[in-house]
């Protein structure tokens, strides 16, 4: 839930530009994740916010265009369906969500799971502070 105020000049006055502020600091779940019947491991969609996304006024260009939380896109992402490595590649994610995802695979995947070597995402390896964008890593292109 936002709270949504309005904000206060330095002299006192209001402006009209409106303040957001989490109302709420606990963090959102982790959406469950499944194979797909093409071996791709996602999240599992909701199906009420894929169809307002698909048949809305609003697509995922205009929905970046708006001031959310990246928490709040980390979850829209789930919530739409994304595949597992797709996730891990997007600006707004944290490692500690995409940790939880990948344990959740793993975990559902069984033991047979445990001999095949997990694909880290390059991005997940230059996220350090190190490295401030893609265009920092002469490997990449």
């Amino acid at each position: 839930m936002i709270d949504q105020t309005v904000a206060q000049k330095s002299d006192g006055g209001s402006s009209s530009r409106v303040g957001r502020k989490p109302m709420n600091v606990q963090e959102h779940p982790v959406q469950p994740v499944y194979l797909d019947e093409h071996g791709v491991w996602r999240f599992r969609r909701n199906a009420i916010v894929r169809y307002l996304l698909d048949a809305g006024s609003l697509n995922l260009n205009d929905l970046a265009c708006m001031d959310f939380s990246d928490q709040d896109w980390e979850q829209f992402s789930q919530l739409i369906g994304y595949s597992l490595s797709g996730f891990a590649d997007l600006s707004y994610v944290r490692r500690e969500t995409y940790a939880k995802a990948v344990s959740q695979m793993e975990e559902a995947s069984g033991p047979a799971r445990q001999s095949v070597q997990r694909i880290v995402p390059r991005k997940e390896l230059l996220r350090d502070d190190e490295f401030s964008s893609w265009d920092d890593d002469p490997g990449y292109w």
